[in-house]
């Protein structure tokens, strides 16, 4: 052991080679005078990683010693890695004290908020940097980062405004470039995305340093990530085969690119992009374990996880084993083992108690909880409080009112349509005859006459856009907004497509109002169930009806079902598009009726926030074949609307040489009525409900 002295005698600076002469110095300096706090000139990570006390000893040395900036950020990561937010933020405050060392406060202080997705704080520390940093080389590496919380918390106005600047202050950076880009492919203008791109691409030529091919490449990913189709994925397998020697960088490209973008590719996709890399035996089996993973259990998931839990390098506690736990208890709430998960997220709640922020992989499964420990008002309190960090988008700003319908209605059905003229008025009527008296519709460019066709119904309050439905998330921000009015509080929304009848036990015997009545009577907000296909006895048989609906009288009662940890809380998957397509299991559950006035959210096609449902179930029945499907699929291919750009589309152009197959399979049965879903248990009533219908009939 080192040390440096005063000329009066004061220690001032000590320098330990091992970790018992640090125990030995701690002892020393604890029972000193506390005005007496020597530097600690030594690498004090490198003495205490990994071992039991590291967190005790790296307290004692704080209060013991006087540590340096290094320390201070090692001794704050360290406390973050455990999970110990509150101690790592009092760390990384100490770098304020001192001018010289405020850019590691601000940077470390951001990153934690980042960790726990508390965006307004990073965004504010950000700003607050940005402030004291505006004339020094650090304001670029500022303008970076907040502009990426901006994208993560939903601002993407403000997100490009950073990376625009950044990109006019450093025209050979790839940051400024990327960044712009990810925000504009967020917005879905992935024409101006790509613009950005190829300007990037001539300012690499004209400008010097020049961006490097990687750089180039991670642009191109971006762009196939957000907008590509098949061909264009494959288009990029081949430039990466081609430019990007490095199989570790090829494979972490594709394995980016390919997540969440597979689910719809056929075998002949697969083996395509297999071909590219045949001489590259390392990236080909990546390939191949990607397109294994599309058919792994939920078991060998578990198993995987808990290997990586296993392993020791996470502390147990810290934000990233948290994660992998939250991971676990999902498969196991999904295998049906509910006491198991209960206890995994139970001890989530208690590790993430004192956090000022969860993240949302973590408020998901603690929101499950508080629902299966029946407090539905916790978990909302909870969604809401996590939710207010993000930005709420809502472009009903696009849509024109073309007829108004003066009276208001307990019950509306909300949606969208574009040359939907086969399924409207068999969808009118459907509803109008449960009782629906208000629709509220959103045309988007339709050509067919159904604008006309729906402008003359003296009960649909007809809005038209011809905005991007794509860039809208598929209708979600028309038409939630309207949702949220404070004028339908007190009203049940039912969102439904055209191709959609909403069905429910006795729903001969009782109309959707009786049914609303029901549900709030007894305090519930929503009503969910599966969205079942109905089909033809063959695709050729369909023009020989005068109506689809009356053609497609089948449908699979071996749906599956599984419960799932976010609203509407059971996932069901299969039916005839799922045989079609090779097995590619479509996810059918919906929550198409919740309350309105924005106690409730939607969030997409199939899910929603907390929320207490009824204690019976709905169906969907879903109209999918009409005469016109094969067209249909190729303009919707070409429009490049849908998610994946229409992949799932172009799978079903595959059965366009199939038509005169016959469709029906042992499982599957004719539709008459409600009680055929309830029989195969697609669908349930309750005693409360059904005491609710004899008493109206009594």
């Amino acid at each position: 052991m080192e040390t440096t002295v005063t000329a009066g005698g004061a220690l001032t600076r000590i320098v330990i080679a091992d970790l018992d002469a640090l125990r030995a110095a701690l002892h020393e300096a604890e029972g000193a005078p506390t005005s007496v706090r020597p530097e600690l000139g030594s690498p004090l990570p490198d003495l205490i990683a990994g071992q039991e006390d590291e967190t005790a000893l790296w307290q004692r040395c704080a209060s013991a010693f006087t540590l340096d900036p290094q320390q201070w950020i090692a001794y704050g990561n360290h406390l973050l890695a455990c999970g110990r937010i509150g101690e790592a933020l009092d760390a990384y405050r100490a770098l304020s004290q001192k001018p010289r060392w405020r850019w590691h406060f601000f940077r470390y202080t951001a990153r934690l908020h980042q960790t726990i997705e508390d965006w307004p704080r990073a965004i504010l520390t950000w700003t607050e940097a940005m402030e004291e940093f505006r004339d020094t080389p650090r304001f670029d590496d500022i303008l970076a980062s907040r502009g990426s919380v901006y994208l993560r918390a939903g601002l993407l106005e403000d997100a490009c405004s950073d990376y625009l600047e950044l990109r006019l202050r450093q025209p050979s950076s790839p940051a400024g470039h990327l960044g712009l880009i990810r925000a504009l492919c967020a917005m879905r203008a992935f024409g101006a995305a790509r613009a950005v791109r190829d300007d990037a691409a001539r300012l690499s030529v004209h400008v010097p340093p020049s961006l490097d091919s990687n750089a180039l490449i991670q642009m191109d990913e971006t762009l196939v990530r957000a907008s590509g189709d098949v061909p264009s994925l494959l288009a990029f397998g081949q430039m990466l085969a081609r430019n990007c020697l490095d199989d570790a960088s090829a494979g972490s490209h594709l394995r980016r690119v390919l997540h969440n973008r597979s689910a719809y590719f056929s075998p002949d996709t697969w083996n395509a992009l297999t071909l590219l890399f045949t001489d590259r035996p390392a990236v080909a089996t990546l390939i191949n374990e990607l397109r294994a993973s599309q058919t792994h259990t939920l078991s060998e998931e578990i198993a995987v996880v808990e290997a990586q839990l296993a392993d020791g390098s996470l502390p147990a506690q810290g934000p990233n084993a948290l994660r992998l736990r939250a991971q676990r208890a999902t498969a196991l709430v999904r295998l049906d083992r509910r006491e198991e998960a209960l206890a995994e997220v139970g001890a989530i709640a208690r590790d993430t108690q004192d956090w000022p922020a969860v993240p949302e992989t973590l408020s998901t499964v603690l929101e499950w909880r508080d629902v299966q420990l029946g407090d539905v008002a916790g978990a909302q309190a909870r969604y809401w409080t996590r939710r207010r960090r993000l930005h709420t988008a809502d472009r009903s700003h696009e849509l024109a009112p073309v007829t108004r319908v003066a009276e208001m209605a307990d019950v509306i059905v909300l949606t969208q349509v574009r040359n939907e003229m086969p399924n409207l008025p068999s969808f009118l009527d459907h509803h109008r005859q449960l009782g629906v008296r208000r629709f509220v519709i959103v045309d988007n460019g339709s050509e067919d006459g159904t604008a006309e066709y729906l402008a003359a119904m003296n009960d649909v309050e007809l809005l038209m856009t011809r905005a991007s439905y794509r860039r809208a998330g598929a209708g979600v921000e028309w038409l939630d907004p309207i949702a949220r009015r404070p004028e339908y509080a007190d009203t049940l929304c039912l969102r439904l497509d055209a191709d959609e009848r909403f069905v429910y036990p006795h729903c001969d015997r009782a109309t959707v109002s009786d049914l609303w009545t029901y549900l709030r009577g007894r305090g519930f907000d929503g009503i969910a169930g599966p969205m079942i296909d109905l089909f033809p006895e063959s695709l050729a048989t369909i023009s020989s009806f005068p109506d689809h609906v009356e053609a497609s009288r089948y449908f699979d009662a071996d749906v599956s079902r599984c419960p799932t940890v976010t609203p509407p809380y059971r996932e069901y998957a299969g039916g005839v598009r799922s045989r079609s397509l090779g097995g590619k299991q479509q996810t059918l559950g919906k929550v198409p009726g919740l309350r309105g006035g924005g106690r409730v959210e939607r969030l997409g096609s199939h899910r929603c926030s907390p929320v207490a449902l009824a204690d019976l179930s709905c169906a969907l029945l879903h109209y999918k074949f009409r005469p016109d499907f094969f067209d249909r699929a190729r303009e919707e291919i070409a429009r490049r609307e849908y998610a994946q750009n229409g992949q799932e589309w172009q799978r079903y152009l595959e059965l366009e040489t199939r038509t005169g197959e016959v469709l029906p399979a042992e499982a599957s049965r004719p539709y008459q009525s409600w009680h055929d879903l309830v029989a195969v248990r697609l669908m349930h009533s309750s005693d409360g409900w059904d005491a609710f219908v004899d008493a109206l009939a009594s």
